[in-house]
């Protein structure tokens, strides 16, 4: 049928059915008539299964016939190669996530559906996020991966080194995407660079009176959820998930557990505690069971990263209008490097640091240490 001619299509009646155009063996293209107007659709039959699929192309007043041919050929081509179902970027987020869970175990899936999530797949994922969720992989273009990656620290003023670590995980899950005949090419994301000297020694530092600046403006629960990292130098996930149990008054010792390092397993270990870090943590632990959170928020919630980073956020927003001049990209992990220099410089053993910090001796000399740095003498350091 000439549906490519307006006038047949406007002597057509309205039906369900499409009208179809023979395009080459296998391949159609059709015209689905409404009382309102009508939508294009492409159907090709695969000859080895016998299996016919259909893909939509558009409506009628957005679309003209030459670009749904266009469109049409190409999904066929895309077809003919094993994609037949175009699904968008969101999809594959959570095709990557299932399989992350099967390969590698919970943690790892867990670890990126907490990003993706967060960003792009959440209902209260940024604006900015869920329209790149739902652009199509067989439409996904360089423009669409570097708006993303630069959205990642515009918009949410995450440090660099944090942005690569989130753009490392899009680019392996839309690598399994591609793998698995969900997009029909890996160009749009290959070429697209990390942020250059984003990953290597931590640089932003805070000085004691700038810290206490921000402190100044934080709410108490804050303001000693920070004082805890700065103490303990612990990362803020793992500062979080701490019980009551965990506090051990009379060795002043709290325990903590991470998820990172090698295969994500959770690894306890053990932080020290000053006399004013133990009489902090006391001043928590004996309002609540053991069994419960050791730090809450102000509204008795465990803390979360989208609670305490909003609120910093604000503590640091609130300095600068007075004329603070604190240095961009500071968020509650800045504290835990904060309190890793400060026990370098003091001289402390870089094992007992990496011991302190739940980390390796490789990761401290990675991004903290510098050669000429004394090892071997403690030092008492003020925090705040």
């Amino acid at each position: 049928m000439d549906i490519q001619q307006t006038q047949v299509r406007n002597k057509l009646p309205a039906r369900r059915e499409p009208y179809w155009r023979h395009i080459r063996p296998g391949f159609s293209l059709g015209f689905r008539k409404s009382p309102n107007g009508g939508t294009w659709v492409a159907r090709w039959r695969d000859l080895d299964t016998k299996r016919q699929h259909y893909h939509p192309l558009g409506n009628i007043t957005d679309t003209t016939y030459e670009q749904a041919a266009a469109e049409a050929d190409k999904w066929v081509a895309q077809a003919q190669r094993g994609i037949v179902k175009v699904e968008t970027v969101k999809a594959a987020l959570a095709a990557y996530v299932e399989n992350r869970k099967t390969v590698k175990g919970g943690y790892t899936a867990k670890d990126a559906e907490n990003y993706f999530k967060a960003l792009v797949t959440g209902d209260d994922a940024p604006e900015w996020g869920r329209r790149f969720g739902s652009v199509r992989l067989d439409r996904l273009q360089r423009l669409h991966v570097e708006r993303f990656r630069d959205g990642l620290i515009a918009n949410d003023a995450r440090a660099k080194g944090t942005a690569n670590r989130i753009m490392k995980r899009l680019r392996a899950a839309l690598n399994y995407a591609y793998k698995n005949s969900m997009a029909p090419s890996d160009s749009p994301w290959r070429s697209v660079e990390m942020f250059p000297d984003a990953d290597g020694r931590r640089d932003l530092y805070l000085t004691i009176e700038q810290r206490r600046l921000i402190l100044a403006h934080c709410k108490p629960d804050l303001t000693d959820f920070l004082t805890a990292i700065l103490y303990t130098a612990a990362r803020p996930g793992d500062l979080a998930k701490a019980t009551v149990g965990d506090f051990n008054a009379k060795e002043k010792t709290l325990r903590l557990v991470t998820n990172k390092g090698r295969h994500g397993t959770p690894r306890p270990y053990h932080a020290d505690l000053t006399d004013d870090a133990a009489a902090l943590i006391q001043r928590h632990a004996r309002l609540r069971l053991k069994t419960l959170p050791l730090l809450v928020n102000e509204f008795d919630r465990p803390w979360q990263k989208k609670h305490w980073s909003a609120k910093l956020r604000a503590a640091v927003a609130a300095a600068n209008a007075e004329g603070a001049k604190l240095p961009e990209g500071i968020v509650a992990y800045t504290f835990r490097h904060i309190a890793i220099t400060d026990w370098l410089r003091g001289g402390m053993n870089v094992g007992d640091v990496a011991k302190q910090a739940g980390t390796s001796i490789q990761e401290i000399n990675k991004h903290y240490y510098q050669p000429g740095d004394s090892r071997s003498i403690r030092a008492a350091i003020a925090v705040v």
